[in-house]
């Protein structure tokens, strides 16, 4: 009886066990479904989120896609929604600002409404202006020969407008600008540098900087300049002066009652200098003459009156415009190269006498007229200009006047 207490007490024991057994492999197997489930669930979810975003993507390529649609329906009208889009984001912009000043501590309404009416008109004319500007891009696109005829396309002379105002240059404004040389140096060398080191640093960066199509044509005028101050002429550079004002004449040379307007066309050697620009030289000739001559005469001779029409340009002339330049009488000179000059202009005040340079960013520089006969002259580095008894040309402060 006790063995079979024993035995059965044994069995129990046994089947305890496996049943212990039997339970936990069942708790770790439950757990490792909990956990694929668990992942699988992350990983559904992570799709659904990137099928969220792709969804999204497509709802903006279709917009997109959908203004480029109007914008290529209105190909033939030259995109006025394109040029109101641009102007409405300028008002969006100004009504931000408007909005900031009304919500400030004290609240300026008017001029809040000041800049409300200023953007309505300024809206209205940068959609005409961007109408216009892709209008002119079509036809120059669609009759290359108008570009040609032109000279240069719209988009140079928006291009050069731009660059004028952004150089601080623009004479028709007659304010004075800051000073070039900050804008060739760091802080630490304006600090550490002398006011001679200065203004040779700032040179050698200004000649080794990239230029802009305008930069190069004006260096090319100076170039031209120089070359005829060297043979004793009195130099006005009418086009880096008064930019698109300048009547087509670049330089006006004046020697011993001689007169030549120089007009420098500094253009790629695959253009060809057409006989309009030819005649167009006679035309700001005969304007020259009259505007200058005190006498009444019935007709202008330009011979008698010393007047010389001169075309200087980096390329060639077509055959018309030749012919047409020998028998008006129009001074040619084709395949002019750009010559390196030295840049500095030493000048001589004709009032007190001081003896001032002019770097090639300085705001008087082009207005400066050089006399070799009163011992002015150009200077390859400051360092020469100074060791001549030149001083640094200060900023000047009123409207800009020809000097010498």
């Amino acid at each position: 009886m006790r063995d079979y207490s024993s035995a059965l007490a044994l069995l129990f024991f046994v089947i305890s066990i496996i049943l212990a057994i039997l339970l936990y492999s069942r708790r770790g197997v439950l757990g490792s479904i909990r956990g694929e489930l668990k992942r699988a669930r992350a990983t559904i979810s992570d799709t659904q989120s990137q099928v969220n975003e792709i969804a999204s993507q497509k709802r903006q390529t279709d917009k997109i896609h959908s203004q480029l649609l109007v914008v290529l329906r209105e190909t033939s009208a030259f995109y006025p929604s394109l040029a109101r889009a641009i102007a409405d984001f300028r008002g969006l912009e100004t009504e931000r600002l408007a909005g900031a000043l009304i919500r400030k501590s004290r609240p300026a309404y008017k001029s809040a409404q000041i800049a409300r009416d200023a953007v309505k008109e300024m809206r209205e004319a940068e959609a005409r202006f961007h109408v216009l500007k892709y209008q002119l891009s079509y036809y120059e696109a669609s009759f290359p020969w108008l570009v040609e005829i032109a000279g240069r396309s719209s988009e140079d002379l928006l291009k050069e407008l731009a660059e004028r105002r952004a150089s601080g240059r623009d004479r028709s404004t007659g304010k004075a600008g800051d000073d070039e040389i900050r804008k060739w140096l760091t802080d630490e060398e304006w600090s550490r540098l002398s006011s001679a080191e200065r203004s040779e640093l700032a040179l050698v960066r200004w000649g080794e900087s990239a230029k802009s199509s305008w930069q190069i044509g004006r260096e090319y005028e100076r170039s031209i300049g120089h070359k005829y101050e060297q043979d004793g002429f009195h130099v006005d550079y009418v086009g880096a002066i008064k930019g698109f004002e300048d009547m087509g004449r670049d330089l006006i040379a004046k020697k011993h009652g001689i007169t030549h307007l120089v007009q420098c066309k500094y253009w790629r050697q695959e253009r060809i200098v057409h006989e309009k620009h030819v005649f167009q030289l006679l035309g700001t000739a005969l304007e020259y003459a009259c505007a200058t001559t005190s006498r009444q005469v019935s007709h202008l001779d330009l011979d008698v009156m010393g007047i010389v029409p001169v075309l200087v340009t980096s390329t060639t002339l077509s055959e018309t415009a030749r012919r047409c330049a020998k028998l008006i009488k129009v001074s040619v000179r084709e395949q002019q190269a750009f010559e390196p000059y030295p840049p500095i202009k030493c000048n001589i005040n004709f009032r007190t006498g001081e003896r001032i340079y002019h770097l090639p960013f300085d705001q008087q520089y082009d207005t400066t007229r050089i006399d070799l006969a009163r011992e002015e002259c150009y200077a390859a580095t400051v360092a020469e200009a100074e060791a001549k008894g030149f001083r640094r040309a200060k900023r000047y402060n009123g409207v800009v006047k020809v000097s010498g």
